[in-house]
């Protein structure tokens, strides 16, 4: 990607297209959780905003997508969870692939995490 992303949009159309159906995939899955969060790119990655607070990033690399909390505390509380479903990660994300997925009950817990961090109110599902 030449430029700088201004939206989710253009950071999807910018990668690779299996790159990109892995990535949608995992945004339809964050907006679900995050009804009403407002999108907005972070660090030059797509992210979601609840109460002004970045609460769920994602990014695209050459042999997985990597999801952000935007938090060095949030990824190394779920470690033991992560490492029993054998997903790398490091500090501050999680590596995943379209083989071995971040599971939504697990992404749901971190962003719950991530959101009482920041002081933000998790928004409820949609029904």
């Amino acid at each position: 990607m030449t430029e700088k992303p201004a939206t989710i949009d253009d950071y999807l159309s910018g990668i690779a297209p299996d790159a990109r159906t892995l990535l949608d995939g995992f945004r339809r899955r964050i907006e679900a959780m995050l009804p009403g969060a407002h999108p907005c790119i972070s660090y030059g990655m797509p992210a979601y905003r609840v109460g002004g607070k970045v609460v769920a990033g994602f990014a695209a690399w050459k042999a997985h997508g990597s999801f952000y909390p935007h938090s060095g505390g949030i990824v190394p509380a779920f470690a033991t969870d992560l490492s029993a479903l054998g997903l790398t990660h490091t500090k501050s994300a999680v590596h995943f692939t379209a083989q071995s997925p971040l599971p939504d009950d697990l992404l749901h817990r971190m962003i719950a995490a991530r959101c009482a961090e920041a002081g933000v109110d998790l928004p409820p599902p949609l029904a």
